[in-house]
């Protein structure tokens, strides 16, 4: 019997994230929460942060099923891609780039992960954090070709990658194995 292609949600911490709360499970073989995003629902998988993600913000225990990806875990995933340098250095493309790797998905969907600060108001949602040092820095250079470098590369495994909330927005759907393949939700 064929195993189920894994389909995998990766969940940051934008305001818009506390939607993700009261989806359905089922279309999920595997929830990534980035950094606080755990806090948002009980039965995510995988919790993914930085070194310097303080011990105070991290769970005090893990139910069955649940684990934490360190950098010992990512760090060489990532280097396979190219490193940080091409990659990207927010946990976002982080978790993207371990997720396709360690999971070898057919699907990663990322919602919560909107990397837009505004300069007043929420910035999270759990009130105002510190954005991902988006900074002078040469792994930063385009967020955009960062993010379009991921999808092609999923595209080659096959996966495709892509932003719940533009689908949501636009109604798009998931369909089959591909990212070219979109369906207009009637």
């Amino acid at each position: 019997m064929p195993q189920t292609p894994n389909k995998v949600l990766i969940l940051g911490s934008a305001p818009s994230a506390v939607a993700a709360r009261d989806w359905d499970r089922t279309p999920f073989t595997h929830i990534v929460a980035i950094n606080n995003a755990w806090r948002i629902r009980p039965d995510w998988d995988i919790l993914i942060h930085p070194e310097d993600f303080p011990p105070e913000n991290r769970p005090t225990a893990l139910t069955k099923g649940q684990r934490i990806a360190t950098a010992e875990d990512y760090v060489p995933r990532q280097n396979a891609y190219g490193g940080f340098v091409y990659a990207g250095g927010t946990m976002a493309f982080t978790a993207g780039y371990w997720a396709l790797s360690a999971l070898a998905p057919s699907v990663i969907a990322y919602f919560g992960c909107d990397m837009v600060y505004p300069g007043s108001g929420k910035t999270h949602f759990y009130g105002n954090g510190t954005a991902d040092p988006l900074r002078a820095d040469i792994s930063l250079r385009s967020l955009e070709a960062k993010s379009a470098r991921l999808r092609l590369l999923g595209a080659v495994r096959p996966c495709s990658v892509g932003d719940c909330l533009f689908r949501l927005r636009y109604g798009l759907s998931w369909v089959g194995e591909n990212a070219l393949l979109w369906q207009w939700n009637r």
